[in-house]
């Protein structure tokens, strides 16, 4: 288990030589000689603090990009810096992001400036949901997946586990109506037919909150499309705040993800041009707007191709984070939930603790309240009640390497050497030595992962009933008499049980001893002496048994004794 260690600020330089007069026991002009040196000394410490001072403001400007790594790989944050809109001015070259972590586990991220100087800064607060948000997931092809597999609404529906909020996924991945919208040439109306269309299903919703995930059809237009693409876009906005009139509607846009380059398909690098540029555009809509903007583009780019030279550094298979290049599979949207994490300046849904050998908790542990725990040397048992209920896994592959998602860690050194297994709630997780729990061992599977995908099928569940009571609202005459059966009643059940899964749940974690092993000698056997064995005494005949006659000399014949006299 790794401790997050606090930064220490640097050091202010040296202040003036003090001016008092001097009572040393010395005689007046020894004593001058001494302040002399002393001054001397003072003058080349401050001249080499600001010498160092210097040096530092400079190795920022070229050794930014290495800082940003390195912090970013210890802490699982982006190495860029933040965006114009986020620290109120564009990062120069060769910032740094200096990482705080609190005692409560929480992070205070800061900027810190290159070669011109330094700037502090506190990051910007996370983006928070508040009880009774309407949220509204639109967009293209993105959102359509995210409707199929419900990865990105789970993770905002767990972060929240005590608030209520209400969710709707309005998308189609084969419609375009940012891009060639029907009777989008009439820029001077604030909402046009096309606009009454799209947003009809949504219109009785009244979202608080927008999650739009558009761009991946408009990068086929190329640069010529850009400028049709963004004035659609911010017509999109206007019309998803008029249907708000009470609240101030905050939108989150996205970026389509990187057409990830497959072993059986053609070179995506001019697409990738085109979706880089249309992400460019979505981040000046956001900037203009002032709304949070997530790059989905640059970070899956990023991850598809750390996947790729970590599976062939480790020899291992890493599937890839979409089935035809540009659609994610399930495993894709588990991934990407991960930014959706980092562009909202969340913590990660992850618990760490450990035992020590005196049975007290570790410092640095986060996530869970721990309400019972005891342990001894071969065995240990916690009673704990996490924060937030854990993300889901995708099926199939999951990706346990350091560093590749947030993980669950557990530590209980100082157990006798064996094999342990730990049971969550009598069920069976993982089996380690006690070398591997004395480092630590991650946890990524059990009764909280179960709750987890219950809660992710039926969200999805919940977004199929939703989807298709507007497709009966849209196909269905209208008739006074002739009603078609309406669905809200079964999606208000379904949206009662995800507020119950949501909620994290007491959980008993045992760690049993499966097999003992030998260990080394205690001290005391070492100086034990070792005895000499005692010599084996030969047995001894009984008593009452007749000894056997002796055999006759060589060259004897054997007679038959005399019989006795009468």
């Amino acid at each position: 288990m790794v401790d997050g260690k606090r930064r220490r600020a640097a050091p202010p330089l040296p202040s003036a030589i003090n001016t008092q007069p001097s009572t040393s026991p010395f005689p007046p002009l020894r004593a001058k000689r001494e302040c002399g040196l002393i001054r001397a000394a003072m003058m080349r410490i401050q001249r080499t603090a600001l010498v160092l001072w210097m040096a530092q403001g400079l190795a920022a400007g070229a050794l930014g990009q290495v800082f940003d790594q390195m912090l970013a790989d210890m802490f699982g944050l982006p190495s860029s810096p933040p965006s114009a809109s986020a620290a109120g001015r564009a990062a120069p070259p060769g910032g740094i992001l200096v990482t705080n972590v609190l005692p409560d586990g929480r992070t205070n991220v800061m900027l810190r400036r290159g070669s011109t100087g330094r700037v502090l800064g506190p990051r910007k607060p996370p983006f928070e949901f508040k009880d009774g948000e309407r949220v509204l997931l639109i967009g293209d092809s993105l959102i359509a997946g995210e409707a199929k597999y419900g990865y990105l609404e789970t993770r905002v529906t767990s972060h929240y586990p005590d608030r209520y909020l209400r969710f709707r996924v309005l998308a189609d991945a084969a419609e375009n109506p940012l891009t060639h919208p029907a009777g989008a040439t009439a820029k001077d109306k604030p909402a046009d037919d096309w606009l009454r269309q799209l947003l009809s299903p949504v219109a009785g919703f009244k979202p608080t909150v927008v999650l739009a995930g558009y761009g991946m059809a408009a990068s086929f237009d190329g640069e010529a499309g850009l400028p049709n693409f963004k004035t659609n876009y911010h017509r999109l906005l206007d019309a998803l705040q008029s249907l708000n009139t009470n609240t101030t509607v905050r939108f989150l846009l996205m970026t389509p993800i990187c057409h990830e380059a497959l072993l059986d398909e053609a070179d995506p690098m001019a697409h990738n041009a085109q979706l880089e540029s249309c992400a460019r555009a979505i981040q000046e809509v956001a900037d203009e707007r002032g709304c949070e903007f997530a790059n989905l583009f640059a970070w899956s780019r990023a991850d598809a191709q750390n996947a790729k030279a970590r599976a062939k550094q480790q020899n291992v298979r890493i599937p890839p984070l979409t089935e035809d290049g540009t659609n994610l599979t399930a495993y894709g949207y588990s991934r990407i939930s991960l930014e959706l994490e980092r562009a909202l300046r969340w913590m990660s849904n992850t618990w760490r603790f450990g035992l020590q050998r005196d049975g007290s908790l570790r410092e640095g542990g986060f996530g869970a309240r721990i309400l019972e725990h005891k342990r001894s040397e071969r065995q240990a048992r916690v009673v704990l009640l996490e924060e937030r209920v854990p993300a889901p896994n995708p099926p199939g592959f999951l990706d346990l390497e350091a560093g590749a998602k947030p993980q669950c860690y557990i530590q209980i050194p100082g157990l006798e050497p064996g094999r342990y297994t730990l049971k969550a709630d009598g069920k069976p997780v993982v089996t380690g030595t006690d070398a591997e729990w004395a480092r630590y061992e991650v946890i990524s599977e059990g009764p909280q992962w179960e709750q987890a995908e219950e809660l992710r099928r039926t969200i999805v569940s919940k977004n199929e009933l939703a989807a298709q009571s507007w497709r009966q609202e849209k196909e269905s005459a209208p008739s006074p008499n002739a009603q078609p059966p309406s669905l809200e009643g079964q999606i208000t059940e379904l949206e009662a049980k995800i507020a119950k899964l949501r909620r994290p749940v007491r959980r008993t974690l045992e760690l049993v001893q499966d097999e003992r092993l030998p260990g080394p000698l205690k001290q005391e056997e070492l100086v034990k002496p070792l005895q000499p064995p005692k010599p084996i005494a030969p047995p001894k005949p009984k008593p009452d048994a007749a000894a056997p006659p002796p055999p006759n000399p060589p060259g004897l014949e054997s007679k038959p004794a005399s019989p006795p006299a009468p």
